[in-house]
């Protein structure tokens, strides 16, 4: 039975965790007040414009509203970065639609200062970028305010976790069900109170049926261990009919989603050429000042649907001595690679050519790395290696992906270092959404210069 000290500390966790979710909402608040004091600055010159202050009043109740209907201020969005992001970004989003449809709707879009506007929504939205990272960090670290979990068992099968911080033996405990007993629902719910999530495990398939049963009529959220799903790694639950099923493959992108993310290719592309350029031009001039051959190297590799293509690199090693098909990868003190070549490897500048395989529509900015022909794991080519490395080839190869910013680069020594590679891979093939490209195109700036880039 649960004590008063116990009670106490759900009471204390409660108000920390509905006080945190307040304090990000004011947060917020001051961040696009912030953001417009900004704004006005910049157009203007002046703290904050007559015009900008009628709009906040506007702004504000619409963000709040939005946000809290996204759920953008629940403990789990918070815990995560990347959602914390998505999700009030969205936010501001529909907060800026709507304000500037209201304002064309009643005609004083031509009495205000489309640029200031402008300003205000855009400094907002990186500030309540930056914002989330120390949230997402405390939330994430503070056992008062994470979420909780507790595991029903029939045998102490269910570990002790980040999530689960208590397993309940229901024999150990002396819960027998008793479903017409309120002094069983009353026990029951004191175990629960406090909980996020109630998982239940039992091995024995009538007693786990029996314990759904009960806690359907709880009023917590409940879920069930079934070891037997588990090896079948599903991604998430599906109808047939009236059944339900496993998904356990996601299989390529639909149409829709191939166009949407050949747009943002296309889009991201064309604004990085004008960048890239010069620096591809001093790259090109040092590659030939160092030693004789062509700039560019160019080698089959393995794309879409298993078809080869012609992928485009800046050349790293001298010209007698590269390998076409990639029988022999890197290695860090490779006696083949030139001196500007090490250093376009150690910074991934090499990989820059690339842009224009995606222009070509061979390659994608994001998706797995094309691999050579020859490509080898401790011996053995990668398909013989890694059963299902053909899988990985549903969706456009492209010039970094989720399993790059997860580390997994690098030559292959082990048939791991390749598993771990497929297994990312396949992960992001199966979860893909255009949000997840332009984080894995965000995380690559950070991993560009990786310990295992030579």
């Amino acid at each position: 039975m649960r004590s008063l000290r116990d009670e106490a500390a759900v009471r204390h966790r409660e108000t920390l965790r509905i006080g945190l979710s307040f304090l990000v909402g004011i947060l917020d608040l001051l961040i696009i007040f912030s953001a417009a004091v900004l704004a006005s600055y910049l157009r203007a010159g002046v703290f904050i414009s007559e015009y900008t202050r009628h709009f906040l009043l506007i702004i504000f109740p619409l963000y709040l509203v939005i946000a809290l209907g996204r759920r953008a201020y629940s403990l789990k969005t918070l815990a995560k970065w990347s959602s914390a992001v998505r999700r009030a970004e969205t936010a501001l989003i529909m907060t800026a639609l709507l304000v500037f449809a209201a304002a064309f709707s009643f005609k004083v879009s031509e009495d205000y200062s489309r640029l200031e506007i402008g300003y205000l929504f855009t400094i907002a939205a990186m500030l309540l970028a930056l914002s989330r990272i120390p949230i997402a960090n405390i939330v994430a670290g503070n056992e008062l305010i994470q979420t909780r979990g507790i595991c029903l068992a029939d045998d102490v099968h269910c570990p002790i976790g980040r999530e689960v911080a208590e397993v309940i033996g229901v024999t150990e405990a002396g819960l027998e069900i008793r479903q017409n007993d309120p002094r069983f629902w009353e026990r029951l719910n004191d175990y629960l109170d406090g909980f996020d999530r109630v998982v239940l495990s039992f091995q024995d398939s009538e007693l786990r049926n029996e314990w759904v049963a009960v806690l359907r009529q709880t009023g917590f959220p409940a879920e069930v261990v079934y070891p037997d799903i588990s090896r079948l790694a599903p991604l998430g639950i599906g109808r047939w009919g009236e059944d339900p099923t496993l998904v356990v493959a996601r299989g390529p992108l639909s149409v829709r989603d191939r166009v949407l993310k050949r747009l943002f290719d296309l889009s991201v592309t064309l604004l990085l050429l004008p960048l890239v350029l010069p620096v591809a031009c001093l790259i090109a001039i040092a590659i030939r000042a160092e030693s004789r051959g062509s700039v560019i190297f160019v080698q089959k590799r393995l794309g879409r649907h298993n078809h080869s293509f012609y992928c485009w690199k800046f050349r790293t090693m001298r010209a007698e001595l590269t390998d076409m098909t990639g029988n022999r990868s890197a290695s860090r003190d490779d006696d083949r690679i030139t001196r500007v070549g090490k250093f376009l490897r150690q910074t991934s500048l090499d990989e820059v050519p690339q842009l224009w395989n995606v222009l070509m529509g061979d390659m994608s900015l994001v998706g797995p790395r094309p691999h050579a022909l020859g490509s080898r794991a401790k011996g053995a080519l990668f398909w013989d290696a890694a059963p299902n490395y053909w899988e990985r080839h549903a969706v456009k190869p492209g010039m970094t992906g989720l399993a790059q910013v997860r580390g997994h680069r690098g030559a292959t020594h082990t048939t791991r270092d390749l598993e771990l590679r497929v297994a990312s891979d396949l992960d992001y093939i199966n979860t893909w959404s255009l949000w997840k490209d332009i984080q894995i195109i965000v995380r690559t700036c950070a991993v560009i210069v990786h310990r295992n880039a030579y």
